[in-house]
C-alpha cells in the first residue's frame, strides 16, 4: 500500500504543475494577444529640455511655461524593445490663456542610419481658444503613424511669447502588432 501511495504522488504533483503552467484553456502561459490596444505613455513637463540657449523659462516639473519671447523644448521618447508600434492619438494637457497665440507639440520620428537623416514630422497638435484653466488638446491625425526599432521619436514643444501659456503634460496612445506595420504615409 506504501508503495502505490509513493508513485502516485509525484504523477500527481507533476499533473498539478502542468495544469498551472499550461491553464485550463491550454493556452501558453502569460501568452499575449495578437495586439494590444490602448497603451498609454505620459511624458511630464520635465522631459522637456531647452533647444537653445538664453531660453528664459520655467520648468517646475510639472509645467513648463516661457517667461519672455518664444521657447522650443524637445523631450526624446523611449519605447519598450520589441516589435513596432502605431501611434493612435495624442493628448497634451495645458493652459492657454493667451487669445492671440497657442502651444504647439510636434511629433517627430527620425532614423539616423540614413544619408542624411531622416527626420519625419508625424503629427501636430496645438492649443486653442482662451481659459485659465488646464484643458486637453487630442489629435489622431498622425501620419505615418509607425514608429519601428531603428526610429529615434521624440517630441517637439513651441511655446510663443510669455502669457498665460502652460504645457502640463503629454500622452501618446500607441499599440503594438506582432506583424510588421507599415511605416510610410498613405497616399
Amino acid at each position: 500500500m506504501k508503495r502505490t501511495k509513493k508513485m502516485w504522488m509525484p504523477i500527481a504533483l507533476g499533473m498539478l504543475l502542468m495544469a498551472v503552467l499550461v491553464g485550463v484553456a491550454g493556452g501558453m502561459p502569460n501568452e499575449l494577444p495578437q495586439a494590444s490596444a490602448g497603451i498609454m505613455v505620459t511624458i511630464p513637463p520635465a522631459a522637456f529640455n531647452p533647444v537653445a540657449p538664453g531660453c528664459d523659462y520655467l520648468n517646475a516639473g510639472h509645467y513648463v511655461t516661457v517667461n519672455g519671447g518664444t521657447c522650443t523644448f524637445h523631450a526624446p521618447l523611449f519605447f519598450p524593445p520589441g516589435r513596432p508600434l502605431r501611434v493612435n492619438r495624442i493628448i497634451i494637457y495645458a493652459e492657454d490663456n493667451n487669445e492671440n497665440k497657442d502651444l504647439c507639440v510636434k511629433l517627430f520620428r527620425m532614423n539616423p542610419a540614413t544619408t542624411p537623416v531622416a527626420n519625419e514630422e508625424m503629427a501636430t497638435v496645438c492649443t486653442t481658444g482662451k481659459d485659465s484653466a488646464v484643458r486637453t488638446f487630442t489629435t489622431t491625425a498622425i501620419s505615418p503613424d509607425g514608429i519601428a526599432w531603428d526610429h529615434g521619436p521624440y517630441l517637439w514643444l513651441e511655446i510663443p511669447g510669455r502669457i498665460g501659456l502652460s504645457l502640463y503634460g503629454v500622452k501618446l496612445d500607441y499599440t503594438r502588432s506582432e506583424q510588421f506595420l507599415p511605416l510610410v504615409a498613405a497616399g
